[in-house]
């Protein structure tokens, strides 16, 4: 999925289900200029089963769980997209390896849309480096994506 650059800088807000993720979320809204840039609302849903069918796996990872994370996202942060008047899409990455880090799929899909921006949460409260010794996936997208800024907020 490669979508052609915009006419806006992208953002892409990575979050899950955490507060961190909602102060992400705000701090964005707040500390960006909406009119210059499009948001990309991104969650990576993790396969809950662990089959070795091909089609057993194809078959829950079809629509119903992608669905639910979109409902998911419409309801508790698209309200706040929508009160700031920013565009924003929705983005569900249904992580397709298993053994793939989700720091990766997320620089993978930032690299896709061309993210200039890239907000997510922190879990974790640790002080300075530590965190990227304890927090792999913001260590992964930290290290790793380059093509953009990323910021981590505890």
């Amino acid at each position: 999925m490669v979508v052609p650059k915009a006419s806006k800088s992208v953002c892409v807000l990575a979050v899950d289900d955490s507060e961190a993720s909602e102060r992400a979320v705000v701090w964005a809204l707040t500390n960006l200029d909406g009119k210059d840039h499009h948001y990309r609302l991104t969650h990576i849903v993790q396969e809950p089963i662990n089959i070795q069918d091909p089609r057993v796996v194809e078959y829950h990872a079809d629509k119903s769980l992608t669905d639910k994370a979109a409902s998911f996202l419409r309801e508790r942060f698209a309200p706040l997209l929508q009160q700031a008047g920013v565009t924003f899409d929705i983005d569900v990455i249904l992580r397709p390896e298993k053994d793939q880090n989700i720091g990766f799929a997320l620089c993978k899909r930032c690299s896709e849309v061309h993210a200039e921006t890239v907000v997510m949460g922190r879990h974790h409260k640790w002080p300075g480096f530590l965190v990227y010794l304890h927090d792999s996936v913001s260590m992964h997208v930290a290290q790793q994506y380059s093509e953009g800024a990323v910021v981590l907020l505890g």
